[in-house]
C-alpha cells in the first residue's frame, strides 16, 4: 500500500540532498599529512573548536532553537574544513598514461598552452584560470609576461609541449611510474614503520622483563605489492579492452506453464510481459484460498491475526466455528 508522505506527517519533506563524492580511502601518507595540514590551518582560522566546546557547554536536554542553530554551524564549517582540505589535494584521473609526478607536471603544461592558445585566437578563456595552472606548476613567471606573447610564439610553444607530450608517453611513461612506486613504496613503509615501533613499544612496556625483537618492514616489501597490485590492474585493464563493455541483453524467451498447466516458450513481447505478470501474482498471492483466508477463520481472527480470537488461538483454548476446514481445525 503506498501512502503519501503528506498525509503521515502533515506536510511535505524536504527532498534528499545527496552528498558529493569523495575519496573515502587514500593509500599515500603524504596525502594524508597535506590533508590534515590544510584541515589544520582551516579549523584554526575559523575557531571550529571554540566553537565545539561552546555548542557542547549551552547544550541541554530538550535542546533549545538556538542550541540545534549553533550545531548546524558547527556542522556547516566542519563540511566546508573537509571540502577545503580535499580540494587542496591530489586527485588522480587514470587515464591511458600511467600517473606520476613527471607526467602531472607535463599535463599541466599542456593545459596552460592550450588555453592560453585559445585566449589568444579570440576565446573566452578566464586570466584566473591561467593564473591557477601557473600555482600548481609552481611557476615564478608572471602571468603577464606570457600575456605578451604573440599568437604565433604561443602556438608554436604550444606545438613544442605537445610534442615532448606524446614523446614522453611513447618513451618515459613506464620508467616515471616505476620512480613514482618507489617513492610511494618508501612513503608507506615509513608510515608502516612507525606504527610497528608503537606496538613493539606497547608490547614491551608489558613483557616488563623479556625483550621483544624489533620488526623492520623495507620500502622493497612495500614496492613488491605495489607493482604486483600494477601488473593485476594491468591484466584486467587489458581483458576488459579486449572483451569489451559487459551489457546485459534483454530478456528474448521466457518459459511459463499455461492455464492447461502446460509449460511454453514465450517469445513475443506481450507473451513475455503477460507470463512476468502472471507469475508475480502467483509469487504474491500463494496465500490466497488457503484456510486462514478463507470464511469463518478470516471473519474471526482478521488479517492480521490481533484480538480475542487470536489469543484464544495462542492459549490453546479456541474452539472452531461451523464450516471451518478440517485441515485448519486439526493444525489450529
Amino acid at each position: 500500500m503506498d501512502v503519501r508522505l503528506q498525509m503521515v506527517f502533515g506536510h511535505r519533506m524536504p527532498p534528499v540532498q545527496k552528498a558529493a563524492f569523495r575519496r573515502v580511502k587514500c593509500n599515500d601518507p603524504r596525502i594524508w599529512k597535506k590533508f590534515n595540514q590544510h584541515y589544520k590551518s582551516f579549523v584554526s582560522t575559523c575557531g571550529l573548536g571554540t566553537k565545539i566546546f561552546q555548542t557542547e557547554a549551552d547544550s541541554s536536554y530538550p535542546p533549545t532553537v538556538q542550541a540545534l542553530e549553533q550545531a548546524d554551524i558547527v556542522a556547516d564549517l566542519r563540511y566546508k574544513a573537509i571540502a577545503y582540505a580535499d580540494n587542496k589535494c591530489r586527485r588522480v584521473f587514470m587515464g591511458g598514461v600511467p600517473f606520476s609526478d613527471e607526467y602531472k607536471h607535463l599535463e599541466l603544461r599542456v593545459g596552460f598552452w592550450n588555453h592560453l592558445a585559445a585566449k589568444k585566437h579570440g576565446r573566452k578563456v578566464g586570466s584566473k584560470l591561467l593564473a591557477r595552472f601557473l600555482v600548481k606548476l609552481k611557476d615564478p613567471t608572471p602571468l603577464q609576461v606570457y600575456s605578451a606573447l604573440t599568437p604565433d610564439e604561443v602556438d608554436a610553444k604550444s606545438k613544442a609541449i605537445h610534442i615532448e607530450y606524446r614523446k614522453f608517453k611513447k618513451e618515459k611513461s613506464t620508467t616515471s611510474r616505476s620512480t613514482w612506486l618507489e617513492k610511494l613504496a618508501d612513503a608507506r613503509a615509513k608510515q608502516e614503520q612507525e606504527r610497528m615501533d608503537k606496538q613493539s613499544k606497547a608490547r614491551q612496556r608489558k613483557a616488563h622483563h623479556r625483550r621483544i625483537e624489533k620488526k623492520q618492514y623495507t620500502s622493497s616489501q612495500e614496492l613488491t605489492k605495489l607493482r604486483a597490485t600494477e601488473n593485476l590492474r594491468r591484466i584486467y585493464r587489458n581483458i576488459k579492452y579486449a572483451v569489451g563493455k559487459d551489457t546485459l541483453a534483454g530478456i528474448t524467451l521466457v518459459i511459463a506453464p499455461t492455464s492447461q498447466g502446460d509449460w511454453v516458450e514465450c517469445t513475443s513481447k506481450d507473451e513475455i510481459e503477460d507470463a512476468c505478470i502472471s507469475e508475480a501474482q502467483r509469487r504474491f498471492h500463494q496465500t490466497k484460498g488457503t484456510p486462514p483466508m478463507t470464511a469463518p477463520l478470516n471473519i474471526q481472527l482478521g488479517y492480521m491475526g490481533i484480538g480475542d480470537e487470536s489469543e484464544r488461538v495462542m492459549n490453546g483454548q479456541y474452539k472452531c466455528k461451523p464450516g471451518t476446514d478440517r485441515d485448519g481445525e486439526v493444525l489450529l
